[in-house]
């Protein structure tokens, strides 16, 4: 085991615990909106313009989530492939996928469930963060 892969690997578990988390906590209020918002479509007391506004607003969330699983994927890559962290793999296994039910939960309209989906991809990447030498 290389103590530089260990610590670049952990570098970059933190990288992306703070990228989700600052997701997460941007992803409360734009949930809160958007939802709302589509309550007041549903109850024809939107404007006309709303539901394009709404449209774009749901696919920018589902876009910085595609992109937040672009990452994870490759750190995930990572952990499987560099020896170093090959003993980690398990605590960090499977945040990739998690990201992808993320994904579809939003592209769903059910932003305030992928939120929730996504903290188990921090607790799993704080898991790895933790159990690192």
């Amino acid at each position: 085991m290389t103590t530089v892969e260990l610590k670049a690997g952990a570098q970059k578990v933190s990288t992306q615990i703070k990228n989700v988390s600052k997701f997460i906590f941007n992803l409360g209020g734009v949930a809160r909106v958007i939802e709302d918002l589509d309550q007041e479509i549903a109850a024809k007391k939107a404007s006309s313009s709303a539901p394009e506004l709404n449209a774009r607003n749901k696919q920018a969330v589902v876009s910085t989530i595609k992109n937040l699983r672009a990452g994870l994927a490759a750190l995930e890559i990572e952990f499987r492939t560099k020896p170093a962290l090959k003993n980690y793999l398990f605590q960090i296994q499977g945040i990739a996928e998690m990201t992808g039910v993320a994904e579809d939960q939003a592209t769903a309209g059910q932003l305030t469930q992928s939120g929730k989906t996504l903290l188990l991809v921090v607790e799993k990447l704080s898991d790895t963060l933790a159990a690192l030498p």
